[in-house]
């Protein structure tokens, strides 16, 4: 089956910190970075008859991110593409069936809002609502934007028939499960390995990963339906009262989308050459850091929050100095 290239809308989608206490002191809050993903404006696309917001557009050069929204009792089209891609369900039930070749062995993920999948590299998947009466939505990242830079053809995206065997086998038979080792970081990861999904983040247990904080690590390393270029993580945090002396301001040369799955906090964030801005976020909610943005995410103080970040690391490890990364405290 031939796809055609708009459907990838829908499935692709170094300053100095010496003057950190005077900046945080002037960020005003702002709601400009905020997009809330269950009121977030959808236009249906007459072609697919799906409705579809693209998010990040102008800001997102490594991933993309698409709000998708599918009818009461739809399903979108079977396709698969070469890039490696997330869902996190907003809003919903329904299912998702996954499969390689002919459909032998075709896999069926039944999901409902709060749930996350990810199809093996170019498997064939194809999803349902479940519900005659409400909407479902989901957000799709993929590292579709890192593919058509290294060919720059969109159509080569879903042409090909290759199947990536180690992967699929890697989704379909890995149950959600901490790992004894820590991981690239620190002794505080938390790294878990997963199949095509990984059920009810909102409310599912974490493990602590220092005073305050507890998490899931997802490596690029095959951790999560074998995908070697997305890295995911789930933080929980406890609001704490700090000064401006303790803020863990950072950068990296990889872009972060966060979605807020419960509680509200902030975030300080700092492009090159401009003024801090304070960045105020609650469930629902979904903000972008940009490539070499300096930020720090904190919950309110007395109050806990968790968050979903997810980022195309994998694609910078290993490929020598990309930039320059710059860490004060810990990295979230």
């Amino acid at each position: 089956m031939k796809i055609k290239p708009n459907l990838l809308l829908l499935v692709i989608a170094s300053a100095c910190l010496s003057g950190t206490q005077a900046v945080i002191a002037q960020a005003e809050s702002s709601t400009d970075d905020i997009i809330n993903v269950n009121r977030h404006p959808v236009h249906l696309d007459p072609e697919l008859d799906v409705a579809t917001a693209r998010l990040g557009e102008g800001r997102l050069h490594q991933v993309d991110a698409t709000l998708v929204e599918i009818p009461p009792g739809g399903k979108l089209p079977p396709h698969r593409h070469l890039a490696e891609e997330i869902m996190y369900i907003v809003a919903g039930e329904g299912h998702t069936d996954m499969w390689i070749g002919d459909g032998a062995g075709r896999q069926r993920y039944d999901w409902d809002a709060g749930d996350l999948l990810s199809p093996s590299l170019n498997t064939w998947h194809q999803h349902f609502n479940a519900s005659a009466e409400n909407t479902a939505r989901y957000i799709s990242i993929t590292t579709a934007p890192i593919t058509h830079n290294i060919f720059p053809d969109q159509a080569f995206l879903t042409s090909s028939d290759f199947v990536f065997e180690d992967r699929w086998q890697q989704g379909i038979s890995q149950q959600p499960e901490y790992t004894p080792e820590g991981g690239f970081e620190s002794s505080e990861v938390v790294r878990m390995r997963v199949g095509h999904q990984l059920p009810d983040l909102p409310d599912r247990k974490l493990r602590q990963r220092r005073q305050g904080a507890w998490g899931i690590t997802i490596l690029p390393e095959g951790d999560l339906a074998g995908n070697h270029v997305l890295e995911m993580e789930v933080r929980e945090k406890d609001g704490e009262e700090f000064t401006d002396e303790q803020a863990h301001l950072h950068h990296h040369p990889w872009e972060v989308i966060y979605i807020v799955l419960d509680g509200q906090g902030y975030s300080d964030m700092r492009r090159e050459g401009e003024p801090m801005r304070r960045v105020n976020w609650q469930e629902g909610d979904l903000f972008i850091v940009e490539a070499n943005e300096y930020h720090d995410n904190r919950a309110r103080p007395q109050t806990r929050t968790r968050y979903l970040q997810v980022k195309a690391a994998g694609y910078f490890r290993g490929v020598g100095n990309v930039g320059g990364i710059v860490v004060e405290g810990e990295s979230d």
